[in-house]
């Protein structure tokens, strides 16, 4: 998963910087080749290093606006805690990249995060849209169509508690 998270990070990168004259089409293709060789002689526990450095060495090259890397869902990943020591490295490394990352309440990638600007979230942040979602799909999922309203009523109050989310 992280091997295809950072060459994903990688390819859009040398694309952005072909949309802003910095390198051309071919030398983009001789990067993704070159990249494709150099990767497979590397194991699985020493990929990210690999690529890190690599996003590391192209952000350098970048003096435009920042470049912004997004990440959802870190800790669906089962390398989150390495993803996200790469990507705090990288953040902590080059002045025109900037990292966001989402992830649950999970300790240990909070712990790898400590000294980087984070925002915490609660139940009660998110619980309108989360009202707005219930709601809609209530009337507008045509499955429910039939259900009676004391039903849906009971739905509502069930996903609208934060100990159900």
């Amino acid at each position: 998963m992280a091997r295809y998270i950072f060459g994903s990070i990688y390819r859009q990168m040398l694309e952005a910087f072909e949309r802003h004259g910095i390198i051309e089409r071919a030398n983009i293709i001789t990067h993704l080749e070159r990249l494709k060789r150099e990767e497979s002689k590397y194991p699985d526990a020493r990929i990210l290093d690999f690529f890190g450095s690599y996003i590391l060495w192209v952000s350098k090259q970048w003096s435009a606006k920042p470049l912004y890397v997004l990440v959802d869902g870190i800790d669906e990943c089962p390398e989150d805690v390495k993803i996200a020591e790469t990507l705090a490295r990288l953040a902590t490394h080059s002045k025109s990249v900037r990292v966001l990352l989402t992830c649950g309440p999970e300790r240990k990638i909070e712990e790898v995060l400590l000294n980087c600007l984070r925002i915490e979230t609660t139940n009660q942040t998110f619980a309108p849209d989360r009202q707005r979602w219930v709601d809609w799909n209530l009337e507008q999922d045509e499955r429910l169509k039939g259900v009676e309203p004391e039903i849906k009523q009971q739905i509502r109050t069930t996903l609208s508690t934060d100990d159900q989310v």
